[in-house]
């Protein structure tokens, strides 16, 4: 009791890892919610929209987290400023990032990213309201080049802009509070200049985030999120649905699928490796060995695309379905229980013999090798050389000493069939977690990939911890703490 406690333990390390790789792959994600949900484009003749769309930025950059920052903590320098992430255009952000690492002086850069965007949101509302066609034309060139500038930090690239946009101000009849708020631009460019304290950015400087990206990851906050310490893995980025009741069905049937083709496999294998290490170099063996040969060369994919083609064909064997999990025009409202479960069940029985088909073949030459090797041990000899007959001795000692790798390799293929799952399910259309990762890849539906990356890795964790367990049961002198006597 006390092994399995302290392997139930080393759980929690395992399982932290895990979150921190979640964590890591939606961070890391090349698209965010915010992208897929708007794609804003810079044709002014949608200007109108642009207002209506900072709104839904900020409002989907604060559902998900996106306005917070990443960690508790992070070192940066002296001229960083803390709330950069609430600025919801990111190309905003790298403007203001750039600007202090070349400056210094984060309050001058403040001044001159807000005096710039009064001017360009006026600058919108002057193109929206300017009838003469002249001067729109003017002030339409004059903005275009000021929409540049949202991306240029070097200050003489700023000015040779400032000094064209001048011209074309000078030489125009506009708008006295155009002129105003570019001038306030201008001067606050100035001052950028003239109060530039690059030294700033030598100083390291420790910041601490009590609020922040990760902490919501784990713990929510209590509104939108629960965190994923609760099983909330968040929104799913393309049907807005919560990521983790809309995966539970299709895990149901992963987990129902790789339990029973798992199971299938050692039941399958384990008599067959037996019989044919029994019936060593025989006409049987021989044959067995060529024929999981053959198989073991054969990809699971393969295997199942044969096994549809061939059971599933009316010009072959129309003996099973070509795909689903129920009847097309589904249950009978008055079925009960054991009558719908013996209408799926013709359903599984291929994506099952997919699923178990790599198993089996490793694991019937595993019992195969390990039953040959042990029966050339001295034990063995000596309990032959008593008079026990030899399904006794295979039955009794040397299945028992062939375990510890049989074991072991169940902490592999219990994954691996999880794994596996992507490409049977597709092929067999089963509504499972395979299916939805592929879906959720090409979707770029990262909450979804991460929330099926990590039950499928906390599968093989208990993949690993089932092994452990059987270790002690097969052969009780194995113990955690090895300083133990036996």
């Amino acid at each position: 009791m006390r092994y399995i406690l302290k392997r139930l333990l080393l759980l929690i390390p395992s399982l932290f890892l895990l979150v921190i790789a979640g964590f890591l792959l939606i961070e890391s994600a090349p698209f965010n919610p915010e992208e897929l949900a708007l794609e804003t484009e810079a044709d002014i003749n949608r200007l109108a929209d642009l207002s209506q769309k900072e709104i839904q930025k900020k409002q989907i950059r604060r559902k998900y987290g996106l306005d917070l920052p990443v960690f508790y903590f992070r070192v940066t320098h002296l001229a960083d400023i803390d709330t950069l992430q609430r600025i919801s255009s990111s190309t905003e952000r790298q403007l203001i990032r750039q600007l202090l690492i070349r400056n210094g002086n984060k309050s001058a850069v403040m001044n001159y990213y807000q005096s710039l965007k009064e001017w360009l949101d006026y600058s919108i509302i002057n193109l929206q309201t300017e009838k003469d066609s002249l001067v729109s034309e003017s002030v339409r060139d004059a903005h275009a080049m000021a929409l540049s500038l949202v991306s240029t930090w070097n200050t003489e690239t700023i000015e040779k802009q400032i000094n064209s946009i001048q011209q074309i101000y000078d030489s125009t009849e506009i708008n006295e509070r155009l002129k105003q708020t570019f001038h306030v631009f201008k001067s606050s460019f100035i001052l950028l200049k003239e109060q530039s304290q690059p030294w700033k950015t030598w100083i390291p400087s420790l910041r601490f985030n009590a609020n922040n990206r990760f902490h919501r990851w784990m713990f929510g906050n209590g509104k939108e999120c629960k965190g994923i310490i609760r099983g909330d893995f968040g929104i799913s980025w393309h049907n807005q649905r919560p990521v983790l009741p809309y995966l539970f069905p299709k895990l149901l049937w992963s987990a129902l699928l790789t339990f029973i083709s798992v199971l299938m496999a050692y039941a399958a294998a384990i008599p067959l490796g037996m019989a044919a290490a029994s019936k060593h170099n025989s006409v049987f063996d021989r044959m067995l060995q060529t024929v999981l040969l053959i198989l073991f060369s054969l990809p699971s994919f393969l295997a199942a695309i044969i096994l549809m083609r061939t059971f599933s064909n009316p010009d072959v064997l129309n003996w099973f379905p070509t795909g689903g999990i129920a009847p097309t025009g589904g249950f009978d409202q008055h079925d009960s229980f054991m009558h719908r479960l013996l209408k799926t069940i013709p359903y599984l029985i291929l994506p099952v013999i997919a699923y178990a088909y790599g198993s089996f073949v490793f694991i019937t030459r595993l019992t195969r090798e390990q039953l040959i090797q042990e029966e050339q041990k001295a034990y063995a000899v000596t309990a032959k050389a008593k008079g026990l007959s030899k399904q006794v001795i295979f039955r009794r000692h040397l299945l028992r000493n062939s375990l510890l790798p049989l074991i072991t390799v169940f902490s592999q293929v219990f994954p691996a069939s999880v794994a596996g799952s992507v490409i049977i399910e597709s092929i067999f259309t089963i509504p499972g977690m395979g299916q939805e990762a592929l879906l959720a890849v090409y979707q770029m539906n990262y909450p979804v990939l991460v929330a099926i990356l990590f039950i499928s890795g906390l599968f093989t964790i208990i993949g690993y911890l089932i092994s452990d367990v059987l270790y002690v049961f097969a052969d009780p002198r194995i113990r955690l703490d090895k300083n133990k006597p036996d």
